[in-house]
């Protein structure tokens, strides 16, 4: 073999030795140092693995975002309970027929009646109102009558009018808060409820004014209702010419005071 003057001849290939550090991937069959192969799993594997591993964790770690946004999403609640020694509850009866003019419009007032009240926070359109009246502690409260009279017009609403001893309670119990509007003294409001009296429930519609503060709740108010409406017959004497309206109007002012306030 001849060589050109000046020029050094190229090295002769050498094919490289086989490493004992390189290892056959299961994957492609490409080899790798071992320091580099973590694991025999090929590519795809991982994949598969990690989907799997998705999908067993991913809907408990939605539930547990959705739930925990649901908790905060949820207002805070306070709950009042009536103050009986400091509410007022009256019902007024007017009169009515030929000879009107004998009878009497009575005065009732309500003397034990309880309840609560479930405000959230900033949320007035979502409280609840329950309120219940014993029968039995309806007091004639007419001026100008004799304790006789009195006790004969008490017994003759309680026995005949009322039942009491067949339905002891008159309970009220909201159902929706709508109309709601800001005043200088608190908010009016047309509390939609249900209310039973003698055994009958009718839905009742009644405007009120709420006042909320962190010390107590005074919501206020007055609604008609008719005694007809709850299967009574207004009652009357010397043949219907003496006789009760069938329209009675209840007035309120109720207190009631932090039992739970907001969490």
């Amino acid at each position: 073999m001849r060589f050109e003057r000046g020029l050094t001849p190229a090295p002769a290939f050498t094919a490289p030795k086989p490493s004992n550090n390189l290892v056959r991937t299961p994957c492609s069959g490409l080899t790798k140092p071992k320091m580099a192969v973590r694991s025999t799993t090929c590519v795809n594997g991982e994949r598969r693995r990690f989907s799997q591993v998705t999908r067993t964790v991913t809907p408990g770690l939605l539930l547990a975002v959705w739930q925990y946004g649901l908790s905060q999403a949820q207002p805070l609640e306070s709950v009042y309970s009536v103050a009986t020694n400091e509410s007022t509850l009256t019902i007024f009866v007017g009169k009515a027929g030929a000879l009107r003019g004998l009878g009497h419009e009575h005065v009732v007032a309500v003397k034990s009646f309880s309840g609560e009240a479930h405000i959230p926070s900033n949320a007035l359109n979502r409280a609840s109102f329950a309120f219940e009246i014993e029968t039995g502690s309806l007091s004639v409260a007419d001026k100008g009558i004799t304790e006789k009279e009195r006790i004969e017009i008490e017994r003759t609403m309680k026995s005949k009018v009322l039942e009491v001893s067949r339905f002891p309670k008159i309970s009220f119990q909201s159902v929706s808060i709508t109309d709601i509007k800001p005043t200088t003294n608190g908010e009016t409001a047309l509390l939609n409820s249900r209310l039973t009296l003698r055994g009958v429930t009718n839905q009742v519609s009644v405007p009120v004014t709420i006042t909320v503060t962190p010390e107590q709740l005074h919501v206020s108010g007055d609604v008609t209702i008719k005694q007809k409406d709850f299967g009574i017959k207004p009652y009357s004497t010397a043949g219907g010419a003496v006789k009760v309206r069938n329209e009675l109007k209840i007035r309120f002012s109720v207190i009631a005071k932090p039992s739970r306030p907001a969490d």
